[in-house]
């Protein structure tokens, strides 16, 4: 699983989960054993960004996920076109990815993400400006000639 926190950001592998407990059993690139993650307090936390993961099973276990619907993957899958169709310099697939993400999911996180890549609306612009304003130190002036 992708974890992020304010200074930091990283994969752990989730090698296990005790339902009893409510926790996971995660190993930290950092840490030399398994640690025990709480669900519900890692959930919480990360729920702004994810947090995302990925699925490793042999071939054989895969229909122990069939049919698993993961929340927001058709929004990441938008995401992903729009970086692949940037990838092949397709400005209007692109585009089009982009306001299909915007027009599902307008206040989540992909779409303000994917809007730094295609700025293509002017509602984008602006919505990608305040947020970088709003998280910048830095604060913008412009100059008048006299």
């Amino acid at each position: 699983m992708s974890t992020t926190g304010p200074t930091s950001a990283h994969e752990q592998a989730v090698a296990g989960y005790d339902a009893r407990v409510g926790s996971f059993s995660v190993r930290d690139p950092s840490r030399p054993k398994l640690a025990l993650f709480d669900v519900e307090a890692l959930l919480t936390s990360q729920r702004w960004i994810g947090p995302r993961g990925l699925v490793l099973l042999p071939a054989d276990r895969a229909g122990a996920i069939a049919g698993l619907e993961l929340p927001d993957a058709a929004l990441f899958d938008l995401h992903h076109a729009v970086e692949q169709a940037l990838h092949r310099h397709d400005r209007s697939a692109a585009a089009a990815a982009v306001a299909e993400l915007e027009r599902r999911a307008p206040e989540h996180f992909l779409a303000a993400h994917a809007a730094r890549f295609w700025p293509g609306t002017t509602r984008t612009r602006r919505r990608s400006w305040r947020s970088a304003s709003a998280s910048s130190p830095v604060t913008r002036t412009s100059r008048r000639s006299s």
